[in-house]
């Protein structure tokens, strides 16, 4: 029961969240061929960091690439921590992995999408707000 309440939890936020980054990205005048929006969050309990990367495309979408790294900040320069990649069919997802974090470090998720409609694609990174623990 708390894991089907807790992922509607995570559900509805990111919904919330995925409203206010098109409305932004609308203000913004970002408009992408081949996908409707998409997002990177990063969120921390403890010393366990949740990596979300999620991407809504429309139907005509055929493949969605995700490459998503969760960076550490070293000294003006973010370096690679972890790199996670999944390959879809399909036009929406929401990919999450989970990894320990290290006090004194700010953390940040890059998400690169690579979507496809047939054999046109376009390339979209997205970038997580810091994350300090």
């Amino acid at each position: 029961m708390l894991k089907r309440v807790s992922s509607l939890f995570i559900t509805v936020t990111l919904f919330l969240i995925i409203g206010v980054t098109t409305a932004f990205a609308e203000e913004m005048n970002v408009r992408w061929l081949y996908t409707t929006t998409c997002m990177s969050t990063l969120t921390v309990s403890g010393t366990t960091g949740t990596c979300y990367s999620t991407i809504i495309c429309p139907s005509t979408t055929t493949k969605i690439e995700i490459t998503q790294t969760l960076q550490v900040k070293d000294g003006n320069q973010w370096r690679t921590s972890h790199t996670w990649t999944k390959t879809v069919n399909g036009s929406d997802y929401n990919f999450v992995n989970t990894r320990t974090l290290y006090s004194g470090n700010i953390y940040r998720v890059k998400t690169q999408f690579k979507v496809y409609q047939g054999t046109n694609s376009e390339t979209i990174y997205a970038y997580s707000r810091t994350k300090t623990v």
